[in-house]
């Protein structure tokens, strides 16, 4: 579709401009004098590449640049609404996981691994579903052990020593299972997970079975054992903080993902955007007769779209 539209000049005077005959050269004087010519024909072309460049790397600026100012303010309120909210989010996901942290890394009040090894090594000793190999890996454990640490884990090779017996233990329900999990080493993600997610651990958080260390009673210990379905409540407050905090970075990473789509979102817009403000206009240059004897220059624009 096209938009036609015709300039005009004054007819010209033989004391105003000197003519040589040549239509075309004797009508530049009188455009240049007579005729305002709009300033939109000056702009220049919009490269759409150089638009969608911009707005990948900053949404909102590729449409600026090709003059699309509302849809530019738009692209660049979402990013930085998915940024703030991304950023607040990770951060409160942060603070939570420093709390259970906390939690879990105070034996008196959380979850300690000296309390769940004796507990193995006293369930080997006494429980009639564990084998020969689980006792004899249980001494070994047993020797590894030292008294008076009760709140850390130990080193490396007490830790190395647990997992052997973790290896070799069965559930006294569920048809003697075999254990799924060997404990992650201490402070890693995977430790704090699993401490609050399988009850195979819960006998190592405090308030299981009231008991210190190296002092179980039989048969009620081994009773409890066999029922680990039902967690302490220290075992489900930690894994409610830690459902929390996974939920809060599960929601950060969302608004990243948020944050990325509006990135291409914008870069293609913005190439359509600098598509559509490359208009095309066509000038011509023709005389027109205004009487008999005169005529004028005539600027014709044409408009398609």
């Amino acid at each position: 579709m096209s938009l036609v539209s015709s300039l005009t000049a004054q007819p010209l005077r033989s004391d105003q401009v000197a003519l040589n005959g040549d239509l075309l050269l004797d009508s530049e004087p009188a455009l240049e004098t007579r005729l305002q010519v709009p300033d939109f024909l000056y702009d220049e072309t919009k490269k759409p590449w150089k638009a969608a460049l911009m707005s990948a790397v900053v949404p909102g600026s590729g449409e600026w640049y090709a003059e699309a100012y509302k849809s530019a303010i738009g692209f660049f309120a979402a990013e930085v609404v998915f940024v703030v909210a991304a950023w607040y989010y990770e951060s409160e996901a942060v603070s939570e996981t420093k709390a259970y942290q906390k939690i879990a890394d105070d034996p008196s009040t959380g979850w300690s691994a000296r309390k769940y090894a004796d507990y193995l090594i006293y369930v080997a000793e006494v429980s009639s579903a564990q084998d020969e190999l689980a006792r004899t890996q249980a001494a070994s454990l047993k020797s590894r052990l030292n008294p008076n640490d009760n709140q850390l884990p130990g080193n490396r090779e007490w830790w190395g020593e647990l997992n052997r017996l973790e290896e070799k233990m069965k559930f006294e329900h569920g048809a003697g299972a075999s254990f799924s999990h060997s404990l992650p080493s201490y402070g890693s993600q995977q430790y704090y997970e699993l401490i609050g997610k399988y009850d195979q651990f819960t006998p190592g958080w405090w308030d299981f079975g009231n008991q210190t260390p190296g002092n179980w009673n039989a048969p009620q210990d081994i009773s409890l054992f066999r029922n680990l379905g039902s967690t302490t409540p220290s075992f489900q407050r930690y894994a409610d903080l830690r459902g929390k905090a996974n939920d809060l970075h599960n929601l950060a990473n969302g608004f990243i993902i948020l944050t990325l789509a509006n990135h291409a979102v914008s870069a293609v817009n913005a190439a359509i955007q600098s598509r559509l403000h490359n208009r095309v206009y066509g000038l011509s240059l023709r005389s027109v007769p205004v009487t008999p004897d005169t005529r004028v220059p005539a600027l014709t624009l044409t408009y398609s779209f």
